[in-house]
């Protein structure tokens, strides 16, 4: 499936925080900024709230 969408896993090292240290930070700023601080009651308010984070 990866090879099909050409795509490689990178791993420099066995827990290198190196390799996902940018999408930790997205997701925590997405919780604390986003989805913490708004009560969603359906997916749809969901959608919208995080596709108003994404785009400001």
């Amino acid at each position: 499936m990866l090879q099909a969408a050409e795509l490689r896993i990178l791993m420099d090292g066995r827990g290198r925080w190196m390799n996902t240290v940018l999408i930790e930070r997205l997701w925590r700023s997405l919780k604390y900024e986003c989805i913490y601080l708004h009560a969603f009651e359906t997916g749809s308010e969901l959608l919208a709230g995080l596709t108003k984070w994404t785009d400001h």
